[in-house]
C-alpha cells in the first residue's frame, strides 16, 4: 500500500511539473486526488465535460460548418449572427470545405443540424423519384 501511495504521489509530481504553470494550485491538487485514487485516465472526459459546462454557463456554442467551397469573412460573420439569434449565444464557428457537398452549407450546433447542401437535396430528390 505504501509503494501505490508513493507511486501515486510521484506521478501526480510529474504530471504537475510538465504542466508548469498551466495549473494553479486547484489544478495541482485535482491531479494529484485523481492519481491517488487511480482515476487519471478520466482527465481527458474531466476536461471535455468542464469546457461543455464553461460554455454552457458563458451561453456559448461551437458550430461546425462544412461548406462547398471557402467561406468569405462575410459569410461567416452572416452565418455567426443569424445563428447566434437563433440559438440565444454566443457562436464560435469551425468552418471546413467538402467539395462533394457541390454548393451551399451543413452547419452543425450540437444536436441541431441544418442541412442545406446540394448533395442533400439532390439525395433527397432521387430517394422520392424513386419511390
Amino acid at each position: 500500500v505504501l509503494s501505490s501511495a508513493l507511486a501515486a504521489e510521484k506521478l501526480a509530481e510529474t504530471f504537475n511539473n510538465i504542466c508548469g504553470e498551466q495549473l494553479d494550485q486547484q489544478g495541482q491538487n485535482l491531479v494529484k486526488l485523481l492519481a491517488e485514487n487511480g482515476r487519471l485516465k478520466a482527465l481527458p472526459e474531466i476536461s471535455a465535460l468542464f469546457t461543455q459546462f464553461k460554455a454552457d454557463f458563458e451561453k456559448e456554442v461551437e458550430v461546425d460548418v462544412t461548406s462547398a467551397t471557402k467561406l468569405t469573412k462575410k459569410q461567416q460573420n452572416e452565418i455567426s449572427a443569424s445563428l447566434e439569434k437563433r440559438l440565444a449565444r454566443k457562436v464560435k464557428l469551425n468552418c471546413d470545405v467538402n467539395a462533394d457537398l457541390i454548393a451551399g452549407v451543413i452547419i452543425k450546433a450540437g444536436d441541431t443540424v441544418i442541412d442545406g447542401s446540394v448533395r442533400s437535396k439532390l439525395n433527397r430528390l432521387s430517394s422520392t423519384l424513386q419511390a
